[in-house]
């Protein structure tokens, strides 16, 4: 590791990191990035090289420029990082604590349809937790917002006060006021940076912007009204590789008149691959709810508003394989019978397929937090996390391979959650013909001889000289 110069600004957020990345780009030798993915989490990862490989990414830029990023998480990482690489000049911001927590609750609540709560491990209801931005964030038992802010304020700069004693040359903490609206201020950060003062570009009155559309994407979702079933809570999912089938798309458009938005997403070779960035995407867009939908699966579309008002965390239809007397479900051991139609009900599933699935966020946020699921892929701007991921698990003194739509439940049912099912609803799955709940449970009848009535004309005969 070589000992050239690199800037690392840090502070809690909303705390002028935005005006202090704007600031450092304003001179001439300075590059420097503002929260470089991937983030760092809170919680110290177990890979030795996380601090070593952050080094050399800020140090892979361009030679003739001072490397730098600015963000919240580097505090936990940062006496590694210093003591790997000692030519690092570390800035830390501090603004009172009242003053943050007001502006952090305000962001978040207009952030987008849903309020936010990174610091409490019972953010559940109301307030909820986003799948990439949560986890740069330590979580606290509480349920109060402002008090989860007050103790990760407090306990943040407790931190960073003591590496600035530990290390008077690299880390040095500064009002937030002071350093970037006052001349004086701001010379003494530059200088303590490394930019000689005949070289500083000094612009006082920078301030923070009110939302900082880098920090965070804009969340699609509508908003919804207050009812809890309004379909704009609800996002329909449909991967698809080969065209959607009339059948299904004529159910989707449907769903779109009632309200309901549709994603219609192409183009994933893996299946495990799409679902994981279709339900990421839908949690950090900000929906409540994801319906999956099979590109080859037709329904009535009032059957959505059906599995919802049960107001479960996940239930599904359930439909018969193509080609197989199966239905794409794996029942409780011990189940001995499943009535379909009008004699049905709820009904505990072992696993269930995705083809008519709905799952409730607060699923997919206890299974990443309670099961530490990665979040992949930041640095091509579209994180992924690994709800779908397959996995094998131990069975009848083997092994068994997990498909994506398994693994997922799998998941869940260790995460506490049962799979439910809703057997009164009627799917079809489009094959070579259109398979239904009897196909799952008899042979079609087939006939050395058959008559077939034609409505206009006399009977004729269709003779099959080979039973099927």
């Amino acid at each position: 590791m070589n000992d050239k110069r690199i800037i690392i600004g840090f502070g809690t957020g909303r705390c002028g990191l935005t005006s202090l990345t704007e600031t450092l780009n304003r001179q001439a030798s300075a590059g420097v990035s503002y929260y470089q993915p991937p983030f760092l989490p809170w919680q110290r990862s177990e890979s030795p090289n996380v601090v070593p490989q952050r080094l050399e990414m800020l140090l892979r830029r361009d030679p003739e420029c001072v490397p730098g990023d600015v963000a919240s998480f580097y505090l936990l990482y940062l006496e590694e990082m210093i003591q790997s690489h000692p030519g690092i000049r570390a800035v830390c911001l501090k603004r009172p604590c009242e003053e943050s927590v007001t502006s952090f609750c305000r962001w978040l609540d207009r952030y987008g349809p849903l309020r936010y709560d990174h610091w409490s491990n019972q953010s559940v209801g109301k307030l909820q937790h986003d799948p990439v931005w949560t986890r740069i964030y330590p979580q606290y038992e509480t349920s109060s917002r402002e008090d989860g802010l007050r103790r990760y304020w407090h306990e943040y700069y407790q931190r960073a006060e003591e590496l600035a004693e530990q290390f008077p040359e690299q880390v040095r903490m500064f009002d937030m006021a002071m350093a970037l609206n006052s001349e004086s201020g701001l010379r003494d950060l530059l200088s303590f940076v490394g930019i000689p003062e005949g070289e500083q570009v000094v612009a006082t009155g920078v301030r923070e912007k009110a939302f900082e559309d880098s920090e965070q994407p804009q969340p699609r979702a509508p908003v919804p009204s207050n009812h809890p079933l309004d379909p704009r809570r609800c996002l329909v999912l449909v991967p698809f590789n080969s065209p959607i089938l009339p059948q299904c798309e004529d159910s989707l458009r449907a769903l779109e008149q009632r309200g309901y938005p549709v994603r219609r997403v192409g183009g994933f070779a893996a299946i495990d691959q799409g679902r994981n960035q279709l339900a990421t995407d839908a949690m950090m867009d900000g929906f409540e709810e994801t319906m999956w939908v099979d590109s080859d699966v037709s329904f009535d579309p009032a059957s959505v508003d059906q599995l919802r008002a049960h107001q479960l965390p996940i239930c599904c239809g359930i439909y018969s394989q193509k080609g197989k007397r199966s239905i794409a479900a794996h029942v409780l051991p011990g189940t001995p019978q499943i009535e379909f139609g009008q004699d049905g009900g709820l009904l505990e599933l072992l696993y269930a397929a995705t083809g008519f699935l709905h799952v409730r966020r607060e699923v997919y946020s206890k299974m990443q937090k309670q099961l530490d699921l990665q979040v992949c892929n930041e640095r091509f701007e579209r994180p992924m996390v690994t709800y779908f991921q397959p996995m094998t698990i131990e069975f009848d003194s083997g092994s068994w391979y997990l498909a994506e739509d398994y693994s997922f439940s799998h998941r869940a049912r260790q995460c506490g959650y049962k799979i439910m099912a809703d057997t009164t609803i009627r799917l079809w799955h489009h094959g070579m013909f259109r398979y239904g709940w009897e196909d799952s449970g008899r042979e079609v009848d087939r006939y050395t001889s058959f008559t077939l009535n034609l409505p206009d004309g006399p009977e004729r005969k269709s003779d099959q000289s080979r039973p099927v």
